[in-house]
């Protein structure tokens, strides 16, 4: 700590001496005896961005700029700042108490947020909440006035979206008529002494901003926007502009382009480019690319023509004239020379395996083409019947459906197909415009085989298997859902009692399962055969011989529990992946979080689930991503290590990697042993965290230590696994198991009358158990209504002993709100009234 504290107090020396560093005629007067706090949040290289290139890195530069603005061109006397490089390392009340002790006039926290790669905007947070029915400022004011001023210039000087300037926890917590905590959520608003603000510029998740913030000068830009706020927030005009910035982007794809040369008067600026700055984030030399130019020095409000050009480009021109208040932007689109070629082809070209007989082949193009032009140079030996079809301009699918067997096939695509300006194909990849393109493949043998299954579960013969289980069987190949599909399917309780439910298939790539789904609670210790018959089909027709039968015995435990998720209105819950600056080795174009409608459990009747798409980026380990539960609801469900936690997931099969992650009283992360996901269907992943291991994860020691609250739900890659795929998440919950009371024996004692006790536990979620009594034995019916009188459920209907008896209801598949139970004897008619809250 003595270190740290000498490290900033060494800096902070330096910053104050650099006041002497200021031009001798300030272009701007008026802050002579005023000073301000600047604070580039985090350290070091905290907040990892996309690209392997910070938060913390980006916003140190827009301040470094932002303070010699100040001492060039005004007559600030100081100007603090809480770090001055990237290896200081600052911790957030160390830097609010430094202001404080420093008495600086006014602090200004600068950052780049995080979210989901297709949000990008900005937003000011100052210290406030709601008071009867009021937004309340805090005191010291000024970060409103200042917020409102810099939300228009930085939000007009990125060109991006805004969220707006906001008191801090109405932010975080909303517009109630009075928030119970009167005082600023954030601590740099909460702590400071002095007026202050907190800027979000832009998302440093977002693709294409964060490859703006790899630019040197695009930290310039943001320099510039604050510069002007504190100008105007002390009502003082700022100095006149002459700068010209814009973006290059080509014409089709609208990408930007790298190593544009932009000329204005006697300034000439290049783009970056791989060689000049991405070589530094990334190994490969396409994938970045900004297009964005910066020039200085312009003469205000003089007209200039900017020559535009780039190799591989028609060059263009644009006229402007330099505004002397504000950024001129000026953007230009080139149009490529490059004549068109084929970028890629499914299969590959030289493929010299077998290519199956209705997988399709892909042609890719380098630019938008013109399809009658490529429709008409299109041919295949030995001619054929194919149909072709557009997935876009500038990709082709050629069906195989009418192919013929073990046959050689060349597709030739000759030189008079064109793009959209009239450009030939280069079909030899030349550089210049002629030679047609052709593609050789041949088609596979008749699939004569089959399909065979690959994992069941339940096992054959498992015992102690859940009472309202998920039977699976997977099969090597896609299966083909045929019209008599679902009757092969059926589940016999031993004694021959068929029981009801639904069957699902399933297909992720090459691999289906069938899923089974009882429509009721199964017995307890009883045996079940769960009978697939043969007759099962592959797309070819190619049926299954054999049946396949897995013979299974129930648990005698009940289980009861408390809903943790549904996965309804998530978003407000759950983090995306890129919000985490735990999330790493992502692509991040292809990385999400959702709430899916259309994919559902049969087994708990929720309408929703929580998609998450993943892509990994195979040359950027380590690979992880942390889907982050957040502040409130969730974390506010609190659970012990004698429960299991669990959820429903929905499985890609790639063999990838799923866990939970834990928080408990000591502040340390736990975390569940990874489970890989093997299986399509839906499945129950399971933590009994009595008997299962405990990964310690951060400031943990892997002792899970009550109470607990859910942290995050985390994914990693498996090496040799696709790097690709989306798992669906439904019902994530508590859960504890008792031994189950027997609804065939009595207990000991005969009631007086017939009785109906209140369900226990109640409000329930999703299990409870329903006791009545018989003073005779008797014809028993047992059902449950909602309020409309529609029966959801028959628990028991048939003769029964005199006793006491315990029937256990699973509510899984019904939504929340007020159901009745009814008793129904040959003497009598009861009814009680039970929640289900989920």
């Amino acid at each position: 700590m003595k270190r740290i504290l000498l490290t900033i107090s060494s800096a902070l020396l330096l910053i104050l001496a650099a006041s002497g560093l200021q031009t001798s005629t300030a272009q701007v007067t008026g802050l002579e005896g005023w000073n301000i706090y600047l604070d580039p949040g985090h350290s070091q290289k905290e907040n990892m961005g996309l690209y392997n290139y910070s938060e913390a890195e980006k916003v140190l530069r827009v301040g470094l700029h932002l303070r010699q603005m100040l001492f060039d061109w005004t007559d600030i006397d100081t100007v603090y700042m809480s770090r001055t490089n990237d290896a200081q390392l600052v911790g957030l009340n160390q830097r609010v108490e430094r202001a404080n002790s420093l008495g600086a006039d006014f602090y200004y926290s600068i950052h780049s947020d995080a979210g989901s790669p297709s949000v990008n905007s900005t937003l000011m947070l100052h210290g406030g909440w709601r008071q009867d029915g009021q937004t309340v400022e805090r005191t010291p004011k000024g970060g409103k006035l200042f917020g409102d001023i810099m939300d228009e210039i930085l939000t007009a000087s990125m060109r991006i979206g805004r969220r707006g300037n906001y008191a801090d926890r109405t932010f975080y917590q909303g517009f109630p008529f009075e928030h119970s905590n009167k005082w600023p959520w954030l601590a740099v608003n909460r702590i400071s002494n002095m007026a202050s603000l907190l800027s979000e510029a832009g998302f440093h998740t977002n693709p294409t901003q964060q490859q703006r913030n790899l630019n040197a000068e695009w930290k310039r830009l943001e320099a510039y926007a604050a510069f002007w706020t504190i100008l105007e927030y002390h009502e003082l005009e700022r100095p006149e502009v002459g700068i010209a910035a814009g973006y290059i982007t080509d014409t089709e794809s609208k990408r930007p382009i790298n190593g544009a040369r932009i000329t204005i008067g006697d300034q000439t600026y290049t783009t970056d480019t791989f060689e000049s700055l991405f070589k530094n984030y990334t190994s490969d030399p396409d994938l970045l690319a900004n297009g964005f130019y910066f020039i200085e020095d312009l003469t205000p409000g003089a007209s200039y023509t900017v020559d535009v050009e780039a190799d591989g480009y028609y060059p263009s021109t644009l006229d402007i004239t330099v505004d002397p208040a504000f950024f001129t932007f000026a953007d230009a689109d080139l149009l490529s020379s490059v004549p068109p070629f084929i970028t890629a082809t499914t299969p590959e070209d030289g493929f010299s395996g077998l290519v199956p007989v209705r997988e399709n082949v892909i042609i890719t193009f380098s630019r938008p083409m013109d399809r009658a032009s490529v429709e008409a140079a299109f041919s295949i030996t030995p001619a054929a019947e194919v149909e072709l079809a557009w997935l876009s301009d500038s990709q082709l699918r050629i069906s195989t459906r009418s192919l013929d067997f073990e046959t050689s096939y060349s597709i030739t695509i000759a030189e008079t197909a064109k793009d959209q300006h009239e450009h030939t194909l280069d079909g030899n990849r030349d550089g210049e415009m002629g030679g047609e393109y052709q593609l050789a493949f041949t088609t596979s043998e008749r699939d004569s085989t089959p399909p065979a299954v690959t994992a069941v579960s339940p096992d054959f013969d498992k015992t102690d298997i859940r009472r309202r289980p998920v039977i699976r069987v997977q099969f090597d190949e896609p299966i083909a859902e045929t019209r008599g599909f679902k009757s092969l399917a059926r589940l016999v309780k031993d004694g021959g009692e068929v029981v009801p439910g639904l069957l699902r298939l399933y297909t992720v790539g090459l691999t289906s399962e069938v899923n089974f789904f009882p429509d009721v609670v199964l017995e307890p210790s009883t045996g079940y055969t769960f009978t697939l018959d043969a007759g099962v089909e592959d797309s070819f027709g190619n049926a299954t011989t054999e049946p396949v039968v897995i013979h299974f015995t129930t648990s005698d435990l009940d289980m009861s529990g408390n809903l943790i998720d549904n996965f309804t209105g998530l978003s407000a819950r759950w983090w995306v992946p890129q919000q985490s600056g735990s999330t790493a080795g992502i692509v991040t174009e292809i990385t999400s979080r959702d709430e899916n409608n259309s994919v559902l459990n049969p087994l708990t009747g929720n309408t929703s689930t929580m998609q998450v798409n993943y892509g990994w980026d195979l040359g950027s380990p380590p690979h992880l991503i942390r889907i982050y539960t957040g502040y409130g609801t969730n974390q506010g469900k609190t659970f012990t290590n004698a429960m299991n936690l669990q959820t429903f997931v929905k499985g890609d099969g790639s063999g990838n990697r799923f866990r939970f992650v834990v928080r408990d009283a000591t502040g340390g992360l736990e975390a569940s042993p990874w489970y890989t996901i093997d299986w399509v269907g839906w499945a129950l992943v399971r933590w009994d965290m009595q008997n299962d291991p405990v990964i310690p994860w951060v400031n943990a020691d892997g002792v899970l230590n009550n109470p607990l609250y859910l942290d995050s739900f985390q994914f990693t890659y498996t090496s040799g696994s696709p790097s690709a795929g989306t798992l669906y998440f439904d019902n994530l919950h508590t859960a504890t198991y008792s031994q189950v009371v027997s609804v065939d024996e009595p207990l000991s004692g005969l009631p007086d009358e017939y009785t109906l006790d209140q369900n226990y536990p109640n409000p329930f979620n999703p299990t409870t158990n329903i006791r009545f009594g018989l003073p005779e034995s008797s014809t028993v019916r047992l059902e449950v209504y909602d309020l409309l009188g529609r029966r959801v459920a028959e628990l028991q209907n048939g003769p029964m002993q005199a006793g006491y008896h315990t029937v256990s209801f699973d509510a899984s598949r019904l939504s929340s709100g007020v159901y009745l139970y009814t008793l129904r004897t040959n003497a009598t008619t009861l009814t009680g009234k039970m929640l289900l809250v989920k």
